[in-house]
């Protein structure tokens, strides 16, 4: 595949609609750092990130351990507060993987397998019964970002000459979508020698992939968006120091929003990236 060549400078733009910002004091305490989320539904803050959250804003999800080998998934009213709970053991297990809320869907709680690690694997929780199924990739495909019918997932090409070096794993050079309705798998980007992770899908379904080309602060770092298989469009790319400040992405239909210490920023397809506010801050909804 092809990228264009050149960067792609964040010019200044009309600062957001209310022309201000001020501090909401009212949110609650987070159930994990970062973890917090603006219920717009709802008109209220809740303890948990974006992806825990019912698409209708109603309720949310997230495990607790009351024991070193057990597991609950809790899920709670944000009107009343009522919490449903149901035991969410995956085998017999003592420090080992626990499921994590990765997205609170209409058919159901998407959830993935995390111990000193990416996410793998998916299964997918019965919000009236409990029980859970296996969805999608095998445990060993970090899964990276769940969307409509589909699951994005990375994996390491055995083709790489020289793979990224890992930690605990190789970070993947690949990304691949699950089509949860057809059962089939399509790989849709391979940069050998990278590591690659999926921050955030659009409104119409394209992946917006994070770009590593090393781990130090002066490496070489992108964004880009996949329209297809194979086909991409840079949208920023500079140092991974500077990348790094580029944070927290939520997608709506105007385009996709990020966060950083020296303002928010706005991309969409017609205009490209660019600055939308100089106040520090991270998007903790959609925007009308």
């Amino acid at each position: 595949m092809s990228l264009p060549d050149g960067g792609v400078s964040l010019q200044p733009a009309p600062a957001l609609p209310a022309g201000s910002v001020a501090a909401d004091s009212t949110g609650p305490e987070p159930l994990y750092p970062s973890a917090f989320y603006f219920d717009r539904a709802l008109s209220r803050w809740v303890p948990v990130a974006r992806g825990s959250l019912s698409p209708d804003g109603s309720s949310y999800a997230y495990p607790i351990f009351p024991a070193l080998d057990q597991e609950v998934m809790r899920i709670v009213d944000v009107r009343t507060g009522d919490i449903r709970a149901y035991p969410a053991n995956y085998g017999e297990f003592n420090n080992g993987p626990r499921y994590v809320v990765l997205d609170y869907a209409r058919e159901g709680i998407y959830l993935g397998l995390a111990y000193e690690g990416p996410v793998g694997g998916l299964w997918l929780m019965d919000l009236n019964t409990g029980a859970i199924r296996d969805a999608g990739p095998n445990y060993f495909s970090p899964v990276m970002a769940v969307a409509g019918s589909a699951v994005w997932f990375g994996s390491v090409n055995p083709a790489d000459p020289n793979p990224a070096p890992g930690g605990i794993a190789t970070p993947p050079d690949s990304v691949d979508r699950f089509d949860f309705v057809t059962g089939s798998q399509t790989p849709w980007l391979y940069l050998p020698g990278t590591a690659v992770q999926v921050v955030a899908v659009d409104a119409a379904g394209h992946p917006v992939v994070q770009v590593l080309h090393g781990f130090s602060s002066t490496d070489k770092a992108e964004l880009l968006v996949l329209t297809a298989p194979g086909l991409a469009h840079q949208v920023f790319h500079g140092t991974w120091s500077e990348l790094q400040n580029l944070a927290s992405p939520i997608a709506d239909s105007h385009g996709v929003w990020f966060g950083s210490p020296a303002g928010i920023y706005l991309y969409s397809p017609a205009v490209g990236m660019r600055k939308v506010s100089d106040h520090a801050g991270y998007p903790g909804n959609g925007c009308t």
